[in-house]
């Protein structure tokens, strides 16, 4: 594959956001402090890792900067996307790449397309792919639960229409009871105007055929006029819905807050809002990384991910899992870090669905900073994170680690460690999200995940890595 100066052409970050709110920085409980470089072999409590392989590679797969990576695992495939670049298939039982295709010639679009993201319809087990050229949307559904096979195609056009060379930014997709597509929305100054969720019929979309569309704009949050900058609809990783067909979505203060909202949607039109008050979070610091001066850029405290579980025990209910990046400190140390905040949603139970269940932080100590994280729950309700992290000891890698039932971490073990400096600005772009995802069938069904997630390479390249991974133990 070619690429054109078009196709590696870097964004800036595309900051502040409206309504950010100034809190105090968390500080990370000595308890939830974990050893950077531990790697130990799976024990009773640890992390099993069915396969692990690397994926798209910069020097391979020229594509833009950041790389973006998101995966999703169906029945015998694991289907990639990068940014700017490549949608490739893998084999899920030895990870062998079957397929690769430009992204852009995929999904049909006009120009090239980035911050893509992939999901699955977990019912069906059919896959979907999407990307934003800046004005569109577009849609790829796959006709089976073969991705090998053929594709429908859709095109979501006239996105910030009141905003003439501005900008439709950062899809989030998700399949519920309807599909979901949501955008955040900047000028042509690059500044932050607005949201739109575009929904989509399920049964239209899996049937390949037209599709009926409706959509909000410009949500904001509970009681006030500020307009949410990114909102991230509820992947429903189950058969059964959960929640009766009220789906969800969620939002955060991109700059740092103490609350979050949850958005009720009825499928039969009606749409609530709830202000859920949480722990601080606050936007994080650009990281240090292994001999250089020069700094990663660390993000924001969007949720990019949310999922949702059914538990396997029979009680009808589960939860509503999502992570954030935020700053923190540590004990003895003044400076201000990169950490993880995670929330759980309880939902299937009278009177849940409305409030936070349960939360906390964690970070890897001082000098090492950790952000980019995505999370799901497996049946058992054990939590899994995929994060980014960098540092004075530490080049631009990628790490896993689980939480067994809210209780302990399970033993850390990096993905992958990246290999050399990355350098292409000060500070350089190194994402907005990573992925991870259960697996709805296969060796453990219910209880695998599947991350994807990037590292930096020799002479200035980014790499992903991909792994099927399961917690061990309660």
């Amino acid at each position: 594959m070619t690429s054109s100066a078009d196709e590696v052409a870097s964004f800036p970050r595309l900051r502040p956001f409206a309504g950010a709110a100034q809190v105090p920085v968390p500080r990370v409980p000595a308890k939830n402090v974990v050893d950077p470089d531990r790697k130990r072999n799976a024990g009773a409590g640890g992390l099993f890792f069915q396969n692990d392989a690397a994926g798209l590679d910069n020097s391979t797969f020229p594509g833009g900067q950041p790389p973006d990576p998101s995966g999703i695992a169906g029945d015998n495939h694991y289907v990639q996307v990068v940014n700017r670049s490549t949608m490739a298939v893998y084999r899920k039982s030895d990870l062998t790449r079957l397929r690769t295709s430009n992204l852009q010639t995929f999904l049909g679009a006009p120009s090239p397309v980035f911050d893509p993201h992939a999901t699955l319809d977990y019912t069906t087990r059919r896959y979907a792919v999407a990307a934003t050229d800046g004005t569109s949307v577009h849609l790829a559904v796959s006709s089976t639960q073969d991705a090998m096979g053929s594709w429908c195609v859709y095109h979501f056009g006239g996105l910030n229409a009141d905003n003439p060379g501005g900008l439709a930014d950062y899809p989030l997709i998700a399949f519920n009871d309807a599909f979901y597509i949501s955008v955040t929305e900047f000028n042509s100054a690059r500044q932050f105007t607005g949201n739109r969720m575009i929904i989509i019929n399920r049964e239209d979309l899996l049937a390949c055929r037209g599709v009926r569309v409706g959509f909000f704009a410009n949500l904001t949050y509970p009681g006030t006029t500020d307009r949410v900058g990114a909102i991230a609809p509820v992947t429903s990783t189950s058969t059964t819905n959960v929640t009766g067909g009220i789906d969800q979505w969620v939002a955060s203060h991109a700059g740092g807050g103490s609350d979050i909202t949850m958005f009720r949607y009825d499928t039969a039109g009606g749409l609530a809002s709830y202000r859920m008050p949480s722990q601080n979070y606050a936007t994080p610091p650009d990281a240090a990384q292994r001999n250089s001066t020069s700094r990663i850029d660390a993000g924001d405290s969007r949720i990019f991910q949310a999922t949702d579980i059914l538990y396997a025990n029979g009680s009808g209910t589960g939860s509503i899992v999502f992570a954030l990046a935020s700053a923190c400190t540590f004990d003895g140390n003044p400076n201000t870090f990169g950490c993880i905040e995670w929330f759980r949603v309880a939902i299937g139970c009278a009177g849940c669905g409305h409030s936070i269940s349960d939360q906390a932080i964690f970070g890897f100590g001082a000098d090492t900073w950790a952000t980019f994280p995505s999370t799901a729950m497996d049946v058992d309700g054990n939590m899994i994170f995929n994060y980014a992290f960098s540092g004075t000891n530490f080049h631009p890698s990628a790490g896993t680690i689980g939480i067994r039932v809210l209780q302990g971490f399970t033993d850390n073990y990096f993905q992958n460690y990246g290999v050399n400096v990355y350098n292409r600005g000060d500070p350089s772009r190194w994402g907005d999200y990573t992925s991870i995802f259960l697996d709805p069938i296969g060796q453990n069904p219910g209880k695998t995940f599947w991350s994807a997630s990037e590292t930096a390479l020799p002479d200035n390249q980014w790499g992903t890595h991909i792994s099927g991974v399961q917690i061990l133990g309660k």
